[in-house]
C-alpha cells in the first residue's frame, strides 16, 4: 500500500502537526521577554552608486 518513505513523511507531518497544535495551547502568551541588550542603530545610510557585472555579463547597478 504505502512504501516505507511515504509512512515516514506522514509520521514526521502529523508528529510536527501535533507540536504546533500542542505549544499553541500550552505556550505562555501573556509574558513577554525581556530586552536585556538592544542595540538601536542611528538612521540608515544611502548606499553609494555602485556597478556589478552579473554571471551571464550583465551589468547590475543600484536602480535595478
Amino acid at each position: 500500500m504505502f512504501n516505507r518513505t511515504t509512512v515516514y513523511i506522514l509520521v514526521a507531518a502529523v508528529a510536527a502537526g501535533l507540536g504546533l497544535w500542542l505549544s499553541q495551547g500550552l505556550g505562555d502568551r501573556t509574558r513577554l521577554p525581556e530586552m536585556d541588550l538592544v542595540t538601536l542603530l542611528p538612521e540608515a545610510r544611502e548606499v553609494p552608486d555602485f556597478t556589478l557585472q552579473r554571471a551571464d555579463g550583465a551589468t547590475l547597478d543600484k536602480a535595478a
